[in-house]
């Protein structure tokens, strides 16, 4: 078997869906299933990877407009290769992906992944819809991150029968080899000042909804303090936020930090918050992560996103209602302070974890493929 993994982006290029896309792929050779990688590049030129047992094809970007990475060479790289596939599986929404098999259908089988609802490009949507009922047609599966997705996307209707629910896989391995930033774990407690720590990791971007975060900050005891990793178009207006409401020593926008310090945030930090406010956040591998260090997590309640499928509310952590700092502040004082409740949810959250370990998912995502063969 033979498969095709056909996504905008790959690693080092930052993303969620590159992320799923790499775990995805190195699980599944790792597992006995040759499974190559067909994207566009981040930069104007062709890169051809070969890792020994499988390959990655980066097509040259020419622009971005949209979100749409444009690479005319995607579309003719999928026609020379394509058939060396027993399933081709492809991460959407992806226009060019999108294009070029509505250009070349394959003959081979067809997955499509339909990792979250289109929000900011909806005047586009006209345009791109029909591409993508042609698409959910010709697919032979279908497949989605969470029951939530299935049953509010904005294509269910599409979906049908054909459609399965697939976890994402969370790579637990990657933080148990690297080695915790010990130097940056002490600048961090210095930093807090021995007072409980909120984190937050993700890019700075409108739907994580980072300033109602820093909005519920004011409303938290003094005796709390949060950091936020990651970086940004958001970052000159958050810092603005955090400015006009004095909370310079309260708030911390720790910027773009690599895997190592991350590692250190998680392990220091009392509880971990995802407080995203638009359904492109459609499940939060962030909140494994989390969980993984032990750390009750605090969500929302999103439509069509799978956010409080990962973290259960009253099991694994509490799930709020996006956009509202009042409810965000009063769940993160709740669970700070309820002591029997915070240990009985950090003690679920390592048990609850282990159900999205790559292995398993991946073991799942086998027997699929076999059951289209």
């Amino acid at each position: 078997m033979q498969v095709l993994q056909f996504g905008k982006h790959y690693p080092p290029f930052v993303g969620g869906i590159e992320k799923v896309i790499q775990v995805l792929t190195e699980t599944l050779n790792q597992l006995g299933v040759k499974t190559d990688v067909l994207c566009v590049n981040h930069c104007s030129k062709y890169e051809e990877l070969d890792l020994g047992t499988y390959k990655i094809y980066k097509m040259p970007l020419w622009f971005r407009v949209a979100s749409t990475s444009i690479s005319p060479s995607l579309i003719t790289k999928f026609r020379e290769i394509q058939g060396n596939y027993h399933i081709i599986h492809t991460h959407m929404p992806d226009p060019m992906a999108n294009l070029a098999l509505f250009f070349f259908p394959p003959k081979s089988k067809l997955i499509v992944q339909w990792h979250m609802d289109i929000v900011r490009q909806k005047f586009l949507l006209p345009f791109y819809k029909p591409l993508l009922i042609w698409l959910f047609k010709r697919a032979d599966l279908i497949l989605v991150s969470s029951e939530k997705l299935k049953n509010e996307s904005q294509f269910s209707k599409f979906f049908n029968s054909k459609t399965k629910v697939l976890p994402l896989p969370f790579d637990y391995e990657e933080f148990e080899k690297i080695k915790i930033d010990l130097s940056f774990e002490k600048k961090i407690r210095e930093l807090a000042k021995e007072k409980k720590i909120i984190l937050s990791v993700g890019r700075l971007v409108y739907y994580k909804g980072f300033d109602v975060l820093i909005k519920a900050t004011k409303l938290l005891p003094e005796n709390i303090v949060v950091f936020i990793v990651g970086d940004g178009p958001m970052k000159p207006s958050l810092e603005k936020l955090i400015e006009k409401l004095k909370l310079k020593d309260r708030v911390f926008l720790l910027g773009k930090l690599d895997r190592a310090k991350i590692a250190a945030c998680y392990k220091i930090c009392d509880l971990f918050c995802l407080p995203s406010t638009h359904k492109t956040e459609s499940f939060g591998i962030v909140q494994l992560e989390a969980m993984n260090f032990g750390k009750p997590v605090i969500s929302t309640y999103l439509e069509a996103s799978g956010i409080c499928e990962v973290n259960k509310h009253g099991v694994t952590g509490l799930c709020v209602k996006p956009g509202d700092e009042k409810e965000l502040a009063k769940a993160i004082i709740y669970l700070l302070e309820n002591k029997v409740l915070y240990k009985t949810l950090s003690e679920n959250a390592v048990i609850h974890v282990k159900n999205f370990y790559k292995e398993k998912i991946v073991n799942e995502l086998i027997e699929l493929y076999k059951s289209l063969l």
